[in-house]
């Protein structure tokens, strides 16, 4: 009984809803578009804010459910690698999954992350590096929760792993900066 919540919780986690609402709302394929990841954020930039909404909520939707109707403690393992289509990284990079499956685990858990990400997000005014603040964290506010750490880390793990491509994409740009600065400086 325990594997097949493991495998509904997956399958769940796969559905695909960025894309399909991007096929219903004329936007086109998500995969082809902004960052290609079928994600809230890309939803957003590609089709606008209803896209983007609707994305956001279905997504924090399917990590909810399963978390809130399964009893086994690594359901929400399983729906984020779902989500994320872990190990091939070919889905979305489960922030909002993410954020959907700790809002059932614990709602007090939940509005603190949520809280996490809003103020990273308005620090930085980036929605990677909110959401890699935010899943870092996880673990550590987890545990005053008297969460399962094990569990929770290898969520933020694959979280984490899943942005890679926008960690490098921030750690280029962040070097392009200060070489501009280091020009600029021995110019003037």
């Amino acid at each position: 009984m325990f594997f097949l919540q493991l495998i509904i919780s997956y399958v769940i986690g796969m559905i695909p809803f960025g894309q399909i609402y991007a096929y219903i709302l004329g936007a086109g394929n998500l995969r082809t578009q902004g960052s290609g990841n079928i994600g809230a954020t890309n939803a957003y930039r590609v089709g606008g804010k209803l896209l983007g909404f609707l994305t956001l909520m279905s997504d924090i939707a399917k990590g909810f459910l399963p978390v809130f109707f399964f009893s086994h403690e690594w359901v929400p393992l399983f729906v984020v690698m779902g989500h994320i289509q872990f190990p091939f990284f070919t889905g979305g990079k489960g922030i909002a999954t993410g954020l959907g499956v700790v809002f059932a685990i614990n709602p007090w858990l939940g509005l603190s992350l949520s809280l996490i990400w809003i103020l990273t997000l308005i620090t930085f005014r980036i929605s990677a590096v909110a959401g890699l603040v935010t899943f870092l964290s996880f673990p550590i506010i987890g545990y005053f929760f008297n969460m399962n750490v094990i569990m929770m880390s290898l969520i933020s793990i694959i979280i984490v792993f899943a942005h890679r491509s926008n960690i490098i994409q921030m750690m280029r740009k962040n070097n392009e900066e200060d070489d501009e600065d280091e020009l600029s400086a021995t110019t003037t």
